[in-house]
């Protein structure tokens, strides 16, 4: 595995350059904690200088809120944590400081015991965090739940229902999207 990851980060960067385009090639993670927060650090390692000259940015996929409950007032504190945390703690040890973060995957579901109102909450304390802490990219999840009738945990992740209307985060993002790209 690290040594695929360097690989592949390598012959991306050479082919596109091989083809004439200006490609950005970057990797991505989950939030790393414990024995797993070495995961970028043994990738720069076994990659060397030229590995982290190579990356151009650096993605996370996190889904706070979801597998494990955050207060609501908590939540934006939380997740500036978690950023903070990559950046500082697990991307900078490994030389890559000021490489871009991007978030590649968030999203909350619906379903029972989880309101359309709350992810509208959750999807505006994760994206204002994530502007706040510099994020420069920023991927929901899903557009459109896989199966809105479903109560299962990973069926209602979309900003709209499965026959495609809205739920309240649609317009909450979409007005994020708006303030953020002015």
């Amino acid at each position: 595995m690290v040594e695929a990851i360097v690989a592949g980060v390598a012959a991306a960067t050479e082919r596109a350059a091989e083809l004439g385009h200006d490609l950005r090639v970057g990797f991505n993670t989950t939030p790393l904690f414990g024995p797993g927060a070495s995961f970028i650090a043994d990738r720069a390692e076994a990659g060397g200088a030229e590995f982290v000259r190579q990356v151009d940015y650096v993605c996370l996929d996190f889904f706070p809120d979801v597998f494990q409950p955050v207060d609501r007032a908590d939540l934006p504190a939380a997740v500036a944590g978690l950023l903070r945390h990559h950046r500082e703690n697990v991307l900078a040890p490994a030389g890559f400081r000021d490489v871009p973060l991007h978030i590649t995957e968030h999203g909350w579901p619906t379903g029972p015991g989880r309101s359309a109102e709350r992810k509208a909450e959750v999807v505006e304390a994760v994206v204002r965090a994530a502007a706040g802490a510099g994020v420069s990219c920023y991927t929901h999840f899903a557009l459109r739940d896989a199966d809105s009738a479903n109560p299962g945990l990973f069926h209602q992740f979309g900003l709209l229902r499965d026959d495609y209307t809205a739920k309240p985060a649609f317009d909450t993002y979409r007005k994020l999207i708006a303030e953020f790209t002015r």
